[in-house]
């Protein structure tokens, strides 16, 4: 795989990501995985991301972004695999 490229956090699943274009995260969910993901989650992840951007330094809201994170992760391969 090309290192300018990021792939799709879902086992098997193909699609990649410009480096360039995403920016810093070394993972990512692509938009057909991300869908699957639950209604709630995915607020709790959007309003996480929209507090960190007006509080850049808070330790609290990262720790929250990570759990949130693997939360979503979980949730979009399990909806891959058949599991949900």
């Amino acid at each position: 795989m090309n290192a300018e490229r990021i792939r799709c956090c879902v086992p098997f699943c193909g699609r990649t990501f410009s480096r360039e274009k995403v920016g810093f995260p070394r993972e990512i969910i692509c938009g057909k995985h991300f869908r699957a993901i639950g209604p709630r989650t995915k607020q709790q992840y959007r309003g996480i991301n929209r507090k960190l951007k007006k509080w850049p330094d808070d330790e609290r809201l990262f720790r929250l972004h990570d759990l949130n994170w693997r939360r979503a992760k979980r949730q979009a391969i399990e909806a891959a695999a058949g599991l949900i």
